[in-house]
């Protein structure tokens, strides 16, 4: 039915409708496999798998509209970032390139709780992923693979991992990187120190170390020397719907502080939300909510046209500084209490610092878009 364009629009009622029971039924606990593996998380981790007898997924808009609904209903925003490294960083380029039974095998895996986790950022390198120095050496019908990998989202926990390495460093990163499928329980893999952070804290993450791990050619994904187009096609998916995922996390902020306005008196029975003032915050959250929603929805459409690279890199850059300032913008009408755990804000404050780092830091994808023009 995901096919048949008569039925699309009745298709994604059902599926905001599915987002919106499963999000409100996420576990509020911080154990984070006990989340994952609930019905309410494996609606979410499966979202971009390849729909059976079809050869092909759910589309980037209606996949962007539930991870709105996952924002904006769930607070958990180590969670909901680790989610979407799965998503679009592990299983995007799996199940849209890798053809072979191991392949196959991972993504049925999915279904009962397999998590994916996406490892291509090196410590002397960063962003520059031009420089990457992991490297896979042919050895007849094996790689054998030598390296290392830093801030590896779900690292700790996953039983999968997308890897990107140099095959070939005269070509360079267009022709010389290739991807992996690494499976933790068949591969030798290095596992570091869980990395401390001080934002997305239900957001595990790790190094990886790799030395002589021997890795058979039926776990490249695509071909051989197009890794770099896999890695930039998921980015496009990782960056347009994370910023739906921020647009709905947005829109939560508008409403509890509208919410929180509204209850607050001052002396002589004026409510907080009678200041002028005040009020224009509220108008403020409410128009990044909307210029969010919007950027978000254009960026996951171009998406679906195979266009969507500038799109993706201008709603990222937009939506996530956007969130920063709902968040400072909802943390000064709520005054003291914006400050307290219980409000949650100085969480999405953190997060937001860390939005405008990860799928490429934003100055970074600056240059992207000038490249572009």
């Amino acid at each position: 039915m995901y096919l048949h364009s008569e039925n699309m629009d009745t298709l994604a009622a059902d599926l905001i409708n599915a987002a919106n029971r499963n999000a409100a039924k996420l576990p509020a606990v911080s154990d984070f496999k006990l989340k994952w593996q609930s019905e309410a998380g494996l609606f979410f981790a499966g979202l971009t798998l390849p729909i059976p007898g079809t050869g092909t997924r759910l589309s980037a808009v209606d996949t962007a509209n539930i991870l709105r609904v996952l924002g904006e209903i769930s607070t958990d925003g180590g969670f909901n970032f680790s989610m979407a490294a799965h998503l679009f960083a592990g299983v995007i380029p799996v199940g849209g390139h890798g053809q072979n039974p191991v392949h196959l095998d991972a993504l049925h895996k999915v279904e009962t709780g397999a998590i994916f986790a996406n490892a291509m950022t090196e410590t002397s390198s960063g962003s520059d992923a031009f420089r990457m120095k992991t490297t896979a050496v042919r050895k007849g019908k094996e790689f054998v693979i030598n390296g290392s990998k830093t801030f590896v989202t779900n690292g700790p926990i996953a039983d999968y991992f997308v890897l990107y390495t140099m095959t070939d460093t005269a070509k360079g990163f267009f022709g010389g990187v290739t991807c992996f499928l690494l499976d933790k329980s068949k591969h030798t893999i290095g596992f570091g120190s869980v990395i401390e952070k001080n934002c997305l804290k239900n957001s595990p993450m790790c190094e990886l170390y790799f030395e002589n791990c021997t890795v058979g050619e039926e776990y490249i994904i695509g071909q051989e020397g197009g890794g770099a187009m896999i890695f930039m096609e998921s980015m496009d998916w990782e960056r347009a719907c994370i910023a739906a995922m921020h647009a709905g996390t947005i829109s939560r902020l508008l409403l509890n502080a509208s919410m929180y306005i509204k209850g607050r008196t001052l002396s002589g029975d004026k409510r907080l939300a009678n200041l002028q003032a005040v009020q224009f915050k509220i108008a403020d959250i409410a128009v990044l909510a909307e210029t969010s929603r919007l950027m978000a929805q254009r960026a996951a459409h171009q998406l679906d046209l195979k266009t969507g690279t500038v799109a993706a890199a201008q709603a990222k850059i937009m939506v996530s500084e956007s969130l920063m300032q709902a968040a400072n913008l909802a943390a000064t009408v709520m005054g003291g209490n914006g400050i307290t755990a219980a409000s949650g804000l100085t969480d999405v404050l953190a997060d937001a610092q860390a939005a405008l780092i990860y799928s490429g830091p934003n100055d970074v994808l600056r240059e992207l878009i000038a490249s572009r023009l």
